[in-house]
């Protein structure tokens, strides 16, 4: 957990209100990857950036405790709002919850960590200033917090999916 010190500027690409970080100033080699990508700012310390003055939430941050979150990389400013400048690649790995298969469970429950940096799929939510929850969809997160996911296998095209125990109708599903 060494320090980063980023450079935003107004998002250029999606051409809203938000920001984007342009610059790594300072920070491990990992985190050079947010200025090449464009990482848009979405959350400052818990509150979603949407519809508020960024400028304005950073200045009245607390220096070195503000947790920030990133959404990365930015879709181009194109005709289909879903296309990205560079396509997203990401691989997980489905880590099995040895306890359950212990107790001789016949299904496969675990939990989806993303083999470069660590952390887990799941599904992000923010407060916003006054008392309402933002739903962010899936993301990364740490794996502590992460939900248990469960491996349905398919015989045909090779098809997995895995479906969130807390919420069945959650799933993500997996083609080779």
């Amino acid at each position: 957990d060494s320090d980063i010190e980023l450079k935003l500027i107004p998002d250029f690409i999606r051409d809203d209100d938000g920001a984007v970080v342009s610059q790594v100033l300072h920070g491990p080699d990992r985190v050079f990857k947010l200025a090449k990508d464009y990482w848009k700012l979405q959350i400052v310390d818990g509150a979603v950036v949407k519809n508020y003055e960024w400028h304005t939430m950073l200045q009245r941050a607390v220096p070195f405790m503000t947790k920030l979150v990133f959404e990365g990389p930015v879709p181009c400013n194109r005709s289909d709002p879903h296309e990205h400048c560079d396509p997203p690649c990401i691989s997980f790995k489905f880590e099995i919850d040895a306890s359950k298969i212990a107790q001789g469970s016949k299904f496969r429950d675990g939990k989806l960590r993303d083999k470069e940096t660590g952390q887990c799929l799941g599904h992000l939510s923010a407060r916003s200033w006054i008392f309402f929850s933002t739903d962010l969809g899936l993301g990364l997160m740490d794996c502590w917090g992460a939900p248990m996911w469960r491996a349905k296998v398919h015989s045909y095209l090779r098809n997995q999916t895995f479906c969130n125990l807390d919420d069945e109708r959650d799933c993500v599903q997996y083609h080779e």
